[in-house]
């Protein structure tokens, strides 16, 4: 890159500390860059560039989770093309960089859950290579047996090793009267996240959080160590969704409940799940717009694996990035089901690589192997891509 130039913007664009938060910021908004790894960066209508220091690969920057993190909390984008004038110069724009932030948090494409109260069922879990292992205080365990499933939960956090799995547990609903007993329990042995059911409204996803944030101080726990994920299985929280979506930086993601929201609203439930499809539809769209992870409602038939198949192909179309399951049998399927195949992530790869060299050359729609490509074919393949590399497959 040109001294002159880079010293001319350096002036203009200095870098320095991100906005603390974890959803997307307006171009009028106080943008900052980050990190010492950028020489410099120019705020336009169309993104953010940055000046790159030490390397002229995207990818390499797109699979660093700290820079991902950092560049998402002053944009929201993703690299795109370069100008021919700056060789090392990347444009951030509104895509890819957001998919890269949502699958640079844990892969969650199953999430099991197990009662409890039993130590040898969350024992199999741990071997099934299942992506999250949810332990179950709430509606898999009996009144009477809540005591010994956080008994149980406590020892297995302490003394089993989960591998990859995410440690999960599964509270009471805020207001039951039984999630202080239940946070009590559990929290010294420091679960990787906690799922909140019944979630209707943004101020219990902040109760626990404050509870979360007591605990990280009392033990030493850096800040923010224990994540939260919010079910949405009642009719006030489907109409609180945007509340709920931005209520804390805890939140990674929202769980769509579906057996629970028919039995709110008085529903009867179908296969072809239309009385539940409008609330299905806004949680993946509240997820999307403040960049959380969705994951689907759970198929109920666990001899059906063939349409479990289906319907888990249908919630990745829809933009979930995993599904609840409760049975061993239903992993491998459903993990498959949101793991793009090597065939899509080389077609995504081609229409990346063919959308950034015509645009260098001015060119904003093309085809590809016959067919027409633009900014919405674009976008589509970065997230394929975004997932792919979450999944350790580009």
């Amino acid at each position: 890159m040109d001294h002159e130039k880079t010293a001319e913007l350096s002036s203009l664009y200095p870098c320095c500390s991100a906005p603390q938060h974890n959803r997307l910021v307006s171009y009028d908004d106080e943008i900052s860059m980050f990190c010492d790894q950028f020489s410099c960066a120019r705020v336009t209508s169309t993104g953010v560039w940055l000046f790159c220091k030490k390397w002229t690969n995207h990818r390499i920057i797109m699979k660093n989770p700290s820079i991902i993190k950092k560049a998402y909390r002053c944009c929201d984008g993703v690299c795109h093309s370069k100008p021919l004038e700056f060789p090392n110069c990347f444009l951030l724009t509104a895509s890819l960089l957001t998919a890269s932030w949502r699958f640079s948090m844990r892969v969650r494409r199953a999430l099991l859950y197990m009662p409890g109260d039993d130590m040898r069922k969350i024992q199999k879990a741990i071997g099934l290579g299942v992506d999250c292992i949810c332990m179950d205080i709430e509606d898999g365990v009996a009144t009477n047996r809540k005591a010994e499933a956080r008994s149980t939960i406590y020892q297995a956090l302490s003394e089993l090793n989960f591998g990859r799995a995410e440690r999960l547990v599964r509270i009471n609903p805020v207001g039951s009267g039984l999630v202080e007993e239940d946070l009590r329990a559990v929290l010294s042995a420091h679960p990787d996240g906690l799922v909140i059911p019944k979630v209707g409204g943004a101020e219990q996803v902040r109760w626990v959080s404050q509870r979360l944030a007591l605990a990280e101080r009392e033990h030493g726990w850096p800040v923010g160590s224990i994540v939260l994920l919010a079910l949405i299985e009642t009719a006030l929280g489907v109409v609180n969704l945007r509340e709920i979506a931005g209520s804390d930086p805890r939140l990674q993601a929202l769980i769509f409940g579906a057996e629970d929201l028919a039995g709110d609203i008085g529903a009867v439930r179908t296969r072809e799940g239309r009385e539940i499809f409008y609330a299905r539809s806004a949680v993946v769209t509240h997820a999307a717009a403040f960049n959380l992870q969705a994951l689907d409602m759970v198929f109920m038939d666990l001899q059906d694996i063939e349409g479990l198949r289906e319907e888990s192909l249908e919630a990745a179309r829809m933009a979930y990035t995993g599904k609840q399951i409760i049975h061993p049998n239903q992993v491998v399927p459903v993990q498959e089901a949101f793991t793009p195949s090597d065939e899509a992530v080389d077609r995504a790869r081609r229409v990346i690589e063919a959308a950034a060299l015509h645009q260098q050359e001015g060119a904003g729609a093309f085809t590809l192997d016959g067919k027409m490509v633009d900014a919405p074919v674009v976008r589509a393949a970065e997230w394929v891509l975004a997932r792919a590399r979450a999944e350790g497959k580009d």
